[in-house]
């Protein structure tokens, strides 16, 4: 996926407040922990080549932590609003 792909889908989500350097820095620190490779994109037709980022083996694992700990985080917030409204 292109850094400007990632952003458009984010805006999809709801997600608008969050400026383009932000997502190309958090994909360079990501890179930089090797969770992402990027590569240059070379054969479109039109404009400057674009990078593409693609998930490593030690991203997929880091993505499956993260959904577990978001995972657990849900079942507090719903467990803590459940206390809230009784």
């Amino acid at each position: 996926r292109h850094g400007y792909t990632l952003l458009a889908d984010l805006g999809t989500m709801g997600i608008k407040t969050i400026h383009p350097s932000v997502i190309y820095r958090t994909l360079r620190e990501m890179e930089e922990l090797e969770w992402i490779q990027s590569d240059w994109e070379t054969d479109q037709t039109q404009g400057p080549p674009r990078r593409n980022y693609h998930l490593t083996v030690q991203g997929e694992e880091a993505l499956h932590y993260w959904q577990h700990e978001l995972s657990k985080s849900k079942l507090l917030i719903t467990d803590l609003l459940s206390r809230i409204n009784h």
